[in-house]
C-alpha cells in the first residue's frame, strides 16, 4: 500500500493537497481519477510513500484516508508544469489546485487516455531570455516569421500563443505561408476526440513545428519549444475573469524558463507594464521599439458636441458622406459603436434620476425596434418595458442618451438609402460560429457596412477601405485606471485595419489620447500615460490586490473591514463595487497597495489564504472598481 499525496484539480479547494491510499505506486505528475466530496474528479500525483513508511502520520491522523480505486495514471501534463505551479499559486494567492484547473482544458482531463503522454523534458541550465516587440502587423509578423525559420533551422519548434480561436484562426492565414505542412492549430471548440487527434500530432511530429495554440493550451507535449511567441500582449482576454483571476502571459512566462525556452511577447503598443520591465533590463528588445504606427489612411476628428438647440445626432454629416461614398464605390465600411443597443443610458427629465435594474443596479440600455422596444440590464439580463416610469418621481418625461449599435444601425439605414447593413455584437451574434459568419457575408458584399462594438474587431481578417468610430465617449465614463490604455488600443487597432480612412467622431476633440491614437504617437502616449500613473503610485510602480466580499450589506461591509487587520503594515482602501448591488447581494471591496517588488510577501499571503472562501482575491486587477 501507498500514501499518496494530490493535488486535487479543482477550483474551490482551500487546500494545496489531499491525501489518499492506493495499491499501487503512482508516478508523480501523473493525472489520476480522485473522489472529492464524494464526486468523481481529477487530481495530479504529488509525490508517493510506502504506507509503512508512513505509518505514524496515517495513525496519528483526525481524518480518514480515502482508497484510489481505479487511479488510471496518466502523464499528460508536463513536468515543467509541476516545477512552476507552486509559485503561480503563491503569486495568485490561490491553490495549486484552483490554478490547474485554469490552465489545464476539462477535455484533457475527462478523456485524457486519448491523448498521447508527455515527453521526457531535460532541464535547460542557461536562462533563456525575455523579448519584447513593439511594430506594426505587418513587420510584427514579419520578425515572427524570421523567428520561426531560425528556430526550425536550430531544430526548434515554436509555440505561438494568442488571446482567442478567432485570432489563431486569422493569424494562421500569415503564419503558416510556406510551412503549411509544418503548422498546426490547436483551440476553439471542438470534441474532445477532434482535439486528442490534433494534440497527438504534436507530439507525434517528427520534426520541428510551429503551433498556434491559445492560453488555456500551453503545456502541448513537446519538449523541442525554444521559443513561446506571445501575440497582442497588451488583450484583456489573458487574464481570466473568475476566479483565481490567473494571468497567462505570466503563466507563459514562467513556462518557457521551466522549459528553457525563450519567450517573446508582441504588440502595437505594449501595455505599460511591460515598458516599465523593458526600461529595468528585466526584459529586451527584439528590435528597435516603434514608437510610431504608421498609416496611409486619411484621417478625420469630428466634433459633436451639440450647440444650443441643436438636435441629437447619431451620425455626423462626414460620417454620413463616407459611408454613402464607400457604397457607390462598392467599398466597405466598419462603424464602431462603444456599446451595443439603441442607448447606453437613460434618464428622468424631470429629477435626472438615471434608469438602473432594481436587481443589480447596473444601467439599463434601450433595444428594440419601433412598438417592440425594451429595456435590457447588461449585466443580469433582466428585461422592463419601454413604457417604464421613473421609479424616484413617476415621471414620463424619459430620455435616451449615448450612442449603441442598434441605433448607428438605425441612423445609417435612415439616411443612406439601399445601404446594406451588417451587425456584429453580443446581441446579434451570441456564439463564435454566428459572429464569423456575419463578418464573413459583410466582407463578401461589395459597398456593404459593418457597424459592431470591441467583440468584432478581431473578425476583420482583413484591410478594409474605411473605419468609423460612432461612438467612444461612454468608455471615458468608466472608472478604471486602464481607461486610456483601452481606449488607445481600440484606436490603433481600428487605424491598422482602415485603407483609406479612420474617422473618428467625439464630444471630447481636445483629449490628447484619441489625437495620439489617430496619429499612431505612441511615443507621447506612453510618455503621458506612465507619468500618470507614476503620480499617483498606479501599477506598474506599485502591485494592487483586490479583497472581494458578496453578502447582505451590512454582513458585507463588516467582513471587508477585517482585512484592514490583515493587511498590516501596508495601506487599505474600503469602497462599494461601482455596481454595488446584484441579485439583492451587496458587493464591497478592499484593495490593498504594495510598493513594487513586496508581492509575494509571505506574511500576507498566509493571510489572504486563511481568508474564507467567501472572499475572492484578485493580484493585479484590471479593474479597481
Amino acid at each position: 500500500m501507498h500514501v499518496i499525496s494530490v493535488i486535487p484539480i479543482a477550483r474551490g479547494v482551500t487546500h494545496d493537497f489531499l491525501s489518499y491510499i492506493s495499491a499501487e505506486s503512482l508516478e508523480p505528475g501523473s493525472v489520476i481519477h480522485i473522489t472529492l466530496r464524494n464526486k468523481p474528479a481529477f487530481g495530479i500525483v504529488l509525490s508517493c510513500r510506502k504506507a509503512t513508511d508512513a505509518r505514524s502520520e496515517i495513525r496519528g491522523s483526525d481524518f480518514e484516508y480515502k482508497k484510489l480505486e481505479d487511479p488510471a495514471p496518466r502523464k499528460v501534463l508536463p513536468p515543467p508544469l509541476m516545477e512552476i505551479l507552486p509559485p503561480l499559486a503563491e503569486y495568485f494567492a490561490a491553490s495549486a489546485g484552483s490554478v490547474l484547473a485554469t490552465l489545464v482544458p476539462k477535455y484533457l482531463l475527462s478523456a485524457h487516455e486519448g491523448f498521447d503522454e508527455q515527453p521526457e523534458y531535460e532541464r535547460h541550465p542557461l536562462p533563456k531570455e525575455v523579448l519584447a516587440l513593439q511594430e506594426d502587423e505587418d513587420d510584427r509578423f514579419a520578425h515572427y516569421k524570421s523567428a520561426v525559420r531560425e528556430r526550425f533551422a536550430r531544430g526548434g519548434s515554436v509555440m505561438f500563443v494568442v488571446p482567442s480561436a478567432e485570432d489563431a484562426e486569422r493569424i494562421a492565414l500569415f503564419m503558416k505561408k510556406g510551412i503549411e505542412q509544418r503548422t498546426i492549430i490547436i483551440g476553439g471548440k471542438k470534441t474532445a476526440k477532434a482535439l486528442s487527434l490534433v494534440w497527438n500530432a504534436i507530439a507525434r511530429a517528427k520534426e520541428p513545428i510551429l503551433i498556434i495554440t491559445t492560453p488555456n493550451l500551453l503545456m502541448l507535449p513537446r519538449r523541442d519549444v525554444s521559443l513561446i511567441i506571445v501575440e497582442r500582449e497588451s488583450a484583456r482576454s489573458y487574464k481570466s475573469q473568475s476566479r483565481p483571476f490567473v494571468d497567462s502571459r505570466i503563466v507563459a512566462e514562467r513556462y518557457a524558463r521551466a522549459c528553457g525556452a525563450d519567450i517573446l511577447f508582441g504588440d502595437i503598443a505594449l501595455r505599460p507594464e511591460m515598458i516599465e520591465r523593458i526600461e529595468k533590463g528585466e526584459v529586451h528588445e527584439y528590435a528597435p521599439l516603434s514608437m510610431r504606427s504608421l498609416s496611409t489612411a486619411k484621417s478625420a476628428l469630428i466634433d459633436m458636441t451639440r450647440k444650443e438647440g441643436e438636435k441629437f445626432a447619431a451620425l455626423s454629416p462626414e460620417l454620413e458622406d463616407l459611408v454613402r461614398s464607400n457604397k457607390e464605390k462598392s467599398q466597405l465600411a466598419f462603424v464602431f459603436a462603444g456599446r451595443r443597443g439603441l442607448a447606453g443610458n437613460t434618464v428622468c427629465q424631470d429629477c435626472a434620476t438615471a434608469l438602473t435594474c432594481d436587481r443589480c443596479s447596473a444601467a439599463l440600455t434601450l433595444y428594440g425596434k419601433d412598438d417592440r422596444r425594451f429595456f435590457l440590464c447588461n449585466k443580469c439580463g433582466r428585461r422592463f418595458p419601454s413604457e417604464m416610469k421613473c421609479p424616484v418621481c413617476q415621471s414620463w418625461r424619459l430620455v435616451s442618451l449615448g450612442v449603441g449599435t442598434e441605433r448607428v444601425e438605425e441612423a445609417l439605414k435612415e439616411k443612406i438609402e439601399g445601404i446594406k447593413v451588417f451587425r456584429l455584437d453580443r446581441s446579434s451574434a451570441t456564439t463564435p460560429a454566428r459572429a464569423k459568419k456575419i463578418a464573413e457575408e459583410w466582407l463578401a458584399t461589395p459597398g456593404s457596412v459593418l457597424v459592431g462594438t470591441e467583440s468584432a474587431i478581431p473578425y476583420i481578417s482583413r484591410p478594409i477601405d474605411s473605419v468609423a468610430v460612432a461612438s467612444l465617449d461612454a468608455l471615458f465614463a468608466l472608472p478604471d485606471f486602464h481607461v486610456e490604455e483601452r481606449v488607445f488600443s481600440i484606436i490603433l487597432s481600428l487605424r491598422s485595419r482602415a485603407r483609406n480612412n479612420i474617422l473618428i467622431q467625439t464630444r471630447f476633440p481636445n483629449r490628447k489620447i484619441i489625437e495620439y491614437g489617430l496619429k499612431g504617437n505612441i511615443a507621447e502616449y506612453m510618455r503621458d500615460e506612465r507619468a500618470a500613473r507614476k503620480s499617483l503610485g498606479f501599477p506598474p510602480f506599485s502591485t494592487f490586490i483586490k479583497i472581494s466580499y458578496i453578502g447582505k450589506r451590512p454582513e458585507a461591509e463588516a467582513a471587508i473591514e477585517e482585512v484592514r487587520a490583515i493587511a498590516s503594515p501596508y495601506p487599505v482602501d474600503i469602497f462599494p463595487a461601482l455596481i454595488a448591488s446584484v441579485k439583492n447581494q451587496f458587493i464591497m471591496h478592499a484593495l490593498i497597495i504594495l510598493p513594487l517588488g513586496a508581492w509575494v510577501d509571505e506574511k500576507l499571503l498566509a493571510a489572504l489564504r486563511s481568508l474564507s472562501p467567501r472572499y475572492s482575491v484578485n493580484v493585479d486587477p484590471d479593474s479597481i472598481l
